[in-house]
């Protein structure tokens, strides 16, 4: 029992791991809708979708920036109730 115990906490802890190097904390910089730049200098062109989203986003939004695949992100605004919104990285 103990050693299933250990196997499962050994997993989620290296899942957790994958997540994070995928992950990085950012804050907004300007957001105009179709662009959206963050203070670290990425640029993303934002999906059509998510623009109305982003457009409301205000400078210094702390947010957390993931890759989904490729140049493709999800972006998540904390400071707006976990927000979030599908972009492309631009630079």
């Amino acid at each position: 029992m103990r050693s299933l115990f250990m196997a499962c906490l050994f997993m989620v802890a290296s899942i957790t791991a994958s997540v994070a190097q995928d992950c990085h904390h950012d804050a907004v910089s300007t957001s105009p809708g179709l662009l959206l730049f963050l203070s670290s200098g990425q640029e993303f062109k934002v999906f059509p979708t998510s623009n109305r989203i982003a457009r409301a986003w205000l400078p210094r939004d702390r947010l957390i920036v993931c890759r989904k695949s490729g140049n493709a992100y999800e972006i998540t605004n904390l400071d707006r109730k976990g927000e979030h919104i599908e972009a492309l990285y631009m630079n």
